[in-house]
């Protein structure tokens, strides 16, 4: 599955649930898109990778052990799979080409 299916299925997730009653109002789901290169550019100091959602609760996620080296530097990075980037320092959103990518109900 690539990318934008995820998004879009995400998004879709989202609806359903809200259209079920399962989570309450407010508005649609949004998704930001980075350009990953202009963020680790600007950021590779404070980038850090992980190999599983950090904040998972869901699907296992309960059972995935987190210590000190769940969270690795990128430059540490050898090319294994990544689910997780995380910046610890202020990202402003603008100067990275952004998009954000918003789904309304039609129902």
């Amino acid at each position: 599955m690539n990318l934008e299916d995820r998004r879009d299925s995400f998004a879709a997730a989202c609806i359903r649930s809200r259209a079920r009653g399962e989570i309450g109002p407010g508005p649609a789901p949004v998704t930001l898109e980075f350009e990953t290169a202009l963020l680790l550019s600007a950021h590779g100091g404070a980038a850090f990778f992980s190999q599983i959602n950090t904040g998972s609760t869901v699907r296992g996620g309960a059972k995935a052990r987190r210590d000190e080296t769940t969270l690795c530097p990128v430059h540490f990075w050898n090319g294994e799979r990544v689910a997780e980037l995380a910046i610890r320092a202020p990202v402003p959103i603008k100067p990275l080409a952004c998009h954000a990518f918003a789904r309304i109900a039609a129902h």
